[in-house]
């Protein structure tokens, strides 16, 4: 899917918020670090949303990690 939009994160990496459509519902997420990095996903808690993990984004791409943060369902930017 096309970026949402793009913007830079503390320690100078990219991050682009990006959507999926998973059965019909439309998921928010963060994308950054190298296309070719080992992917880690960080999953937020209750009552909560990916911005939970805004300080760990950028030291883990950083360290080569293609790191995803996503919105659960019901939760930031993903549908209610």
């Amino acid at each position: 899917m096309a970026p949402v939009a793009c913007w830079h994160v503390s320690g100078g990496v990219d991050s682009v918020r990006r959507t999926a459509v998973v059965e019909g519902h439309v998921v928010s997420y963060e994308e950054s670090g190298p296309a070719h990095g080992q992917v880690i996903v960080l999953l937020h808690g209750l009552a909560s949303d990916s911005g939970t993990w805004d300080k760990a984004v950028a030291p883990l791409a950083e360290r080569g990690l293609r790191v995803l943060a996503v919105d659960l369902l019901g939760h930031g930017r993903s549908d209610k």
